[in-house]
């Protein structure tokens, strides 16, 4: 293998190409022409400023901007590599054709007929058609003035400034077509390829804007791919919903992986059970309810992973109830209930909201890497553990609030309490319209503020931080 290396001295000069050739490039522009050619097997791209050049009987002739490229009797090129960062340009007729670093732009001298793809999108011009194809989907605008958005956000039309939306029908269809156009783009954005179809086209003295130029080669293979997609997504766009009733039900044990949950209060004295399921696996996964004697047990089971999950549970309680829920990777909601017997949450890797609850007389809630909302709640005890997570408790009114914090801030709004307890290994406390008894905090590092609040009797102990409350009744303060 012979390889030449070149520093361009004069206007003209000539290389004559055996097996490889390599030439450094200097200008940032060239012009190719391409003479007795027959083909262009392969295209590469390299990040350097060299043109390569793998073939035989072919020589390059560089003049100024311009670079002719010569065979002998149709001669073919094996293997062709541009330089990334410069810019070429083939002229064929009343065509142009320019290429750079993934973009690929042909179109006409008088610019009513456009070929773009660049930065993983499609552009047509057809005279005043346009047509914008990537990833979100399919783009439409015609001559007579009508716009068309197929994609992702479903299906609409603009004509005469008068806008049609086709509601759920329109994001289905549309769904499917974003999903054409991301194959459609993305088998259309090997650049290599497509570049060498031109070139090919080029040396044959052929048309580079050809009427197939809007078709996109999808097997039948790919095809079938495509229409199962669709038939899935078409499914999945309307959830199968499972119901359960069940009477006289005192313990209720739900543990879920990777599923949203909402409780609520039920309409009756029955517990109702709701799961949409829009997307889960049809194997490896299982949803095991039981109920023994005063005991509901509900469990989830995913045995592999699964990202694209989409299940949601909906359970409706009535008073006088012990709820336990243990979820991994879930959102939960509890809200709107009265009288709960004990509450007890463990939460992992997902964030809580809890609200609207009355009468509670005991609640435990456990939550690591996720964030706690609390509000509008009233009862005896609630103890609250939080590990790598922000919590806010707001309108509450407690007899005993018990809070562990190992890496996290909490905030305490309108907080009525006999008593709070608050140990922290790493956050700050903020505080403000509270009304607090007996106040007890136990600190490593963090610091603690009160605002506007009443406190009657505190201690305070901390390694490192401080304690600050702008308005104060004490009754007894003691700082260790």
């Amino acid at each position: 293998m012979k390889k030449i290396f070149v520093v361009i001295a004069v206007l003209t000069m000539i290389f004559s190409i055996f097996a490889e050739s390599t030439i450094k490039l200097k200008k940032d522009k060239y012009r190719l022409y391409f003479e007795n050619i027959n083909s262009i097997e392969k295209i590469k791209h390299n990040d350097d400023k060299e043109l390569r050049v793998e073939g035989k009987n072919i020589a390059i002739k560089i003049e100024n901007n311009n670079i002719f490229i010569n065979g002998e009797k149709k001669s073919v090129i094996n293997k062709i590599s541009f330089p990334k960062e410069i810019e070429f340009k083939v002229i064929r007729e009343d065509q142009t054709m320019t290429f750079k670093d993934g973009s690929l732009t042909i179109k006409t001298d008088k610019e009513d007929k456009i070929i773009q793809i660049e930065d993983k999108k499609i552009l047509v011009k057809d005279n005043n058609d346009t047509i914008r194809i990537d990833e979100n989907g399919i783009f439409i605008d015609s001559a007579d003035g009508e716009k068309v958005k197929l994609g992702k956000g479903g299906l609409n039309i603009k004509e005469n400034d008068e806008e049609t939306d086709l509601g759920f029908l329109g994001r289905l269809i549309g769904n499917v077509a974003g999903k054409i156009a991301h194959f459609a783009v993305r088998q259309s954005m090997n650049y290599d390829d497509v570049l060498n179809k031109k070139l090919n086209k080029y040396v044959k003295n052929e048309s580079l804007i050809g009427t197939d130029d809007l078709n996109i080669d999808i097997d039948d293979e790919d095809i079938e791919k495509i229409k199962n997609k669709a038939k899935e997504d078409i499914k999945r766009a309307v959830p199968e919903i499972e119901r359960y009733s069940y009477k006289d039900v005192k313990d209720i044990n739900l543990k879920l992986v990777s599923s949203d949950y909402v409780v609520k209060k039920s309409d009756d004295d029955e517990v109702e059970l709701k799961i949409l399921k829009n997307r889960y696996p049809e194997e490896n996964y299982k949803i095991k309810i039981s109920k023994k004697g005063n005991v509901l047990n509900i469990e989830e089971e995913l045995e592999t992973s699964f990202p694209d999950l989409d299940t949601k549970f909906i359970l409706s309680i009535p008073p006088q109830i012990k709820l336990k829920i243990d979820s991994t990777s879930a959102e939960g909601t509890v809200t709107g209930i009265s009288e709960l017997e004990k509450l007890d949450i463990s939460s992992t890797s997902g964030d809580l909201v809890i609200s609207n609850l009355t009468g509670i007389k005991s609640a435990e809630i456990n939550i690591v890497s996720g964030d706690l909302n609390i509000s509008s709640l009233d009862g005896k005890d609630l103890f609250i553990a939080s590990t790598s997570g922000d919590s806010v408790v707001n309108k509450i009114k407690i007899t005993n609030l018990n809070i562990k914090v190992t890496i996290g801030d909490l905030v305490l709004k309108k907080v009525e309490a006999e008593g709070v307890k608050f140990k922290s290994v790493s956050g700050d406390l903020e505080g403000a319209n509270c009304n607090i008894k007996n106040f007890e905090a136990n600190t490593v590092s963090g610091d603690i503020q009160f605002k506007d609040s009443e406190i009657k009797s505190k201690i305070f102990k901390s390694v490192s931080g401080d304690f600050n409350i702008s308005r104060i009744i004490n009754k007894k303060e003691v700082n260790l």
